[in-house]
């Protein structure tokens, strides 16, 4: 469980989320949109010590005397709580990390806001701009959750302050409400600097320009606002009213909508060019079959007589990675 918990964590938290929107917007962003760099340089600067204070303080979580945390990186309520392991330690790397998340990417939507290139509009921005623009947005609307799940935690390990604790009046169900409310939209905050990237690449190696900009930038923004909606489809089994059920699903397939826009995009891309089978060229093919299998997966697991049969099983970790 520890193993499975920091695998989970350096994954997702320390990784592909900071790799895609700040570890290649940082350096690829301002020269995209002709500026020298960041709006904000020294916060940068401090967002990224922030990040990597946040990944040493979470290693240092094996040193601690339970060891590292054993609750998963998703470390449920009453789990995190009752453990003896280094749930502390992880607690803070994740507020730290959100600090660091807070500042990296509103930086962002003030680069690409105020430092285009003159005569660059909003229209003319190459499209992984336009997806970092997008995962930012959507990143800053929806910290707050991860960041009150567990600051909540935090503060009931330390001084017993509980909003969870069903025994005083609490809902421990609260807790996964807060934590999927950012969860599951960073799905998409991961997810949206690759569409932009393989974009970005299958124009170059098609030698063509992107077929359907505006319709790929309005997809993007569509992800953003649906992603939002989204975040019970973890939880069609804790007894939440039909009502939401039918909403969470509904907004669930709703959500492939704009990402098959995207794939069509490519596809035409690739169609009306002459594609150069070149090694970035086949990783885009093979990105293909593996994000088609997975949005698959994700639609069947928003349908709520499959999602609760499959609901904690391996299926889901299948579709998750």
């Amino acid at each position: 469980n520890q193993i499975r918990a920091m695998h989970g964590a350096a994954m997702l938290v320390f990784f592909i989320i900071q790799a895609g929107v700040t570890g290649v917007g940082d350096v690829v962003v301002p020269r995209m949109l002709g500026a020298r760099d960041v709006a904000l340089p020294r916060i940068n600067a401090f967002s990224y010590w922030a990040f990597l204070g946040a990944v040493i303080l979470a290693l240092l979580s094996f040193l601690s005397p339970g060891g590292p945390p054993s609750v998963g990186w998703t470390f449920y309520y009453p789990f995190s709580v009752q453990s003896q392991s280094g749930v502390d330690f992880y607690m803070a790397a994740i507020l730290l990390l959100g600090f660091s998340s807070l500042l990296g990417n509103a930086n962002f939507v003030a680069t690409i806001y105020n430092l285009r290139a003159q005569g660059m509009s909003l229209w003319r921005m190459p499209m992984y701009v336009w997806s970092v623009f997008a995962a930012s947005i959507l990143n800053l609307f929806s910290l707050a959750g991860l960041t009150a799940a567990t600051l909540l935690v935090f503060l009931e390990r330390k001084i017993g302050l509980s909003w969870f604790n069903p025994e005083i009046g609490g809902d421990p169900v609260l807790f996964q409400q807060f934590f999927w409310f950012y969860s599951h939209p960073t799905v998409y905050v991961m997810l949206l600097p690759y569409l932009g990237i393989l974009a970005e690449v299958a124009s170059t190696f098609a030698r063509k320009p992107l077929f359907g900009y505006r319709q790929m930038v309005w997809a993007q923004m569509g992800i953003v606002l649906l992603g939002t909606m989204v975040w019970a489809h973890h939880m069609f089994t804790v007894g939440i009213p039909h009502l939401a059920l039918a909403f969470f699903s509904a907004a669930s397939l709703l959500v492939a909508v704009p990402t098959a826009v995207q794939v069509f995009a490519w596809i035409g891309t690739m169609w009306q060019g002459r594609p150069q089978l070149e090694l970035p060229m086949l990783y885009i093919l093979g990105f293909f079959l593996t994000f088609v299998m997975g949005g698959l997966t994700g639609v069947m697991l928003a349908v709520v007589p499959f999602n609760w049969e499959a609901h904690d099983t391996a299926f889901v970790t299948a579709h998750l990675h």
